[in-house]
Order: structure tokens, then sequence, then C-alpha cells
């Protein structure tokens, strides 16, 4: 719908009709052999000066039948626009009470182009069947290039040219179907300490080569249809960077081996975390010592096909082999990274890793982990020994070397041999329980341990 403005006040406008009207009389023209003045109404734009690089105009103007409006134009002294005429105003008719005034309505929305120079005059003009041009308005074209409001604070703090702010817009699929215009959309925004970009996740266990090739990372992976009609991945690292480089586009890559890594669906000859998940012993167990199927909770009501998060790998410290295979694929991962952020530091947002780490919370009711591992690792950062002691892997994360009966006093229970420290398996009352519950304050303060070494 074109967009109106309401009219001047009628009597001032039927005034100004009649002072018209006086003066052709004392000219000594007749009045109604004259070719009547036009009547107009921009509608927008309603400012005087304009500072985006695209706009709307919109209005209307008659010029009677003698020599009638026959176009309307926005336009430069070296350029012009034709805009839309003779849309339907019956609204004007009826004000101007000119049956024949209906088609006066004019409308265009378009892209100014960048020939356009900041200063130049933007004129709405009308033009007769004569070519008698009528000027409905003028406007003043000034950008505003958004780079340079800031340009008092860089001056007020130089460092900050060394440390730019990112806007790194979340997205997946862009390695198939390109940016779809988000390069040039925020163009005009870029600036010495504004960077805009993109933050993608790479699924490094999941872009593999497969079982016969055990699993290795694959950063050309390209699109794998599944029988499910999803990808097996949405983006692949040589896609992506492909993209960056041909757009001119920096990304934030996120090397996500996490929970939501798999989520789309069991394929465990392409996807690693699959793979290993079929073995109990790689996963988090709940405390009724359980291991859930990852399809456990699909096939819930939605839009969406439901995703499989209920199996869980797990992240003691003791299970090599899935640290052994995720170290290896984010390594791999991260080499080919480090070779692009020396060819191209003005691309290379960063990384980000596993953005998906937690003890698993998708079953109602469980809580984790109880695998056996996770609670030899547990009795090893409570006595300071076996991962925690003097030249052990986590050495340096020991907090305390706490013997076995001191152990039995915090837990209110007696314990005659390490083998038998097991953590409380019922759920926690509180968020993070303290001095009232000393021995599930330790248990809980272990598994935040877990995740923040993860």
């Amino acid at each position: 719908m074109t967009p109106h403005i309401p009219f001047p006040d009628n009597e001032t406008f039927i005034g100004w009709r009649k002072v018209l009207r006086c003066l052709s009389f004392l000219i000594g023209l007749t009045f109604c052999t004259q070719v009547n003045a036009a009547d107009f109404y921009v509608d927008s734009p309603r400012v005087n000066v304009w500072q985006e690089s695209d706009i709307e105009v919109g209005g209307w103007v008659w010029g009677g039948l003698t020599d009638p409006v026959i176009s309307v134009k926005l336009e430069t002294t070296s350029w012009s626009y034709l805009l839309d005429y003779g849309l339907e105003r019956g609204d004007v008719a009826a004000y101007l009470e000119q049956p024949d005034a209906v088609p006066s309505g004019f409308h265009g929305r378009l892209e100014l182009p960048s020939s356009i120079g900041s200063g130049q005059t933007l004129s709405i003009a009308a033009y007769r069947q004569s070519g008698e041009r009528i000027e409905l308005k003028r406007i003043r074209f000034k950008p505003v290039k958004l780079s340079t409001l800031w340009q008092p604070w860089l001056q007020k703090y130089p460092a900050w040219r060394e440390d730019p702010f990112w806007f790194a817009l979340g997205t997946s699929g862009v390695s198939a179907r390109g940016d779809q215009g988000f390069s040039e959309a925020y163009a005009s925004y870029r600036s010495e300490t504004f960077r805009i970009g993109l933050r993608v996740p790479i699924l490094y266990m999941r872009s593999t080569r497969g079982r016969a090739e055990d699993w290795v990372f694959d950063p050309d992976l390209g699109r794998v249809p599944l029988e499910s009609g999803f990808l097996l991945v949405d983006d692949w690292l040589e896609g992506l960077i492909a993209l960056s480089i041909e757009n001119d586009l920096p990304i934030l890559f996120t090397l996500n081996g996490g929970v939501w890594g798999d989520s789309s669906g069991g394929v465990p000859d392409h996807d690693l975390t699959d793979y290993l998940e079929l073995d109990p012993a790689n996963c988090q167990w709940d405390q009724n010592d359980q291991v859930y199927p990852d399809d456990l909770v699909a096939g819930l009501p939605g839009s969406l096909k439901s995703p499989e998060l209920s199996r869980v790998l797990t992240y003691n410290a003791y299970n090599t082999i899935v640290r052994g295979y995720k170290k290896r694929n984010l390594q791999a991962a991260g080499a080919r990274l480090v070779k692009f952020a020396s060819e191209h530091p003005d691309l290379f947002a960063g990384i980000n890793l596993d953005a998906d780490v937690y003890l698993s919370p998708f079953v109602r009711g469980s809580w984790h982990d109880f695998n056996p591992d996770t609670l030899r690792q547990f009795r090893d950062w409570l006595s300071g020994s076996g991962l925690y002691a003097d030249g052990g892997l986590l050495e340096e994360y020991r907090e305390q070397a706490m013997s076995l009966e001191e152990v039995g006093q915090v837990a209110g229970l007696s314990f005659s041999d390490w083998a038998d420290v097991s953590p409380p398996r019922e759920m926690p009352r509180q968020y993070l329980p303290g001095a009232s519950e000393p021995w599930m304050h330790l248990w809980e303060r272990f598994r935040r341990h877990l995740i923040d070494l993860h």
C-alpha cells in the first residue's frame, strides 16, 4: 500500500486554491481556460535530508485534463528513476472533488546508485504531456558512513584498533547455499573496530571418511545425503573456507564434537560419536547405572524430527578411546585452520570448541555421570592420587589429598577401602549443595570439574 500522510487542513488547502484563482484574474488570465496549477502531496519521504542507501517515495499529483501529468520521477541532474504513476487514490479524488483524479498516486522503492554522491539533490518531479516539469519536493542526500561515527572514540582509545568487537551471526548450511546476501547487507557496518562475520559449526566427529578409514576427519566432505532426507553435515571445512575467501567474509569456526554434534540421527558408519556410543563403557551412566538409547525421546510432537540426545559420551580422563579419537580429529581440523589463519588473517575470526559440553540432562529423573571410570577419577580427585598424583595427567588440577577416614567423615559413612567410595545417588535438592550437604557438595564440585576439564 502506498504510504499516506494526512492532507493539509481542508480550509487552508481550499484557501490557497482561491488565492491562485485571484492572482490569475489580477494578471488578466481567465481561470477557466488556464491550465490548472498542479495539486500534489508527497507522503514520503517526510524529511528533507536523506541518509540511507535505499529510499521509498510516495504521494499523489493531479494536473488536470487539459495538459495532464503523465509521469513522475525521482531524479538528479544526471540520473532519473521512473516511479509507478497512475495508482488509484479515491481519497484524493474525493478531497479535490475531481472524479477524474482517481489515478493520481505515485510510488517507488529503490536502492540509490553509488554514482549519487553526498551533498547531491534528489528531486521528485512530475511531467505533463507537454513536457512541462513540476517539482514536487527536493531532498538533500547526505549518507552517513557508520564507521565514521566511531572516529572520535577511536582517537581517544587508539588501542581499540588492535582489539575490534566482533559481531558473528550463528548459522549453518552456508557451505552449500552461500551466505545468502549476508556480506552485502552488513558491509556498511564494517570498520577498524567493528567486524562482521558468521559463526558456523564444523562437526569434527561427524565429518569423517567413515569406518573404512577409521573415521579420520575429512575437511572436504561435501554433501552426503542420508536416507532420512538430511545431509550428513550441513557444513564442511573446505567449503566454508572457500566461501570466506570468495565473499571476503570472516568466519568464527565452532569445532563442535559435543552433545549436539550427532543429534540429527545415528549413522555409526560415518559418525565417530555414534560409533563410540555403541559401547556403554564410552557413555555416561545415570544414578541407576543405566545407559539409554540415543533415540529414547524420539517421536516428540513438533514440526522437526526429534534430536537424538539421550546417549552421551563420557568425559572421564580414564577413557583413552574417546579422548584419543576426539583429540585426533580436533587437531586435524585445527591444523587446517592454522594454515587458513596464516594465509588470510583478516578472515579468521577465531575458533571456539565443543559448544555443547555437559552431563546429560535429557532423561527426566536421571543425572550423570556414574560411569565406573568416572567414579574412579572421583576417588583420585578426592585423594590427590592416580591421575592427580605427582607426574599424573591431571597433576596441575589437584585440589586436595583427603584420607579415606576424612572422606568417610564428610560422607557420614565408614569406608574400609577406596574402592568402596561411591558418590551420593539421590538427585540434589538444590542447585549447588552447600555446607548442609557436604558429601553432595563435593560430588557436585567434581562434576563441574569434569566439564571444566573438557
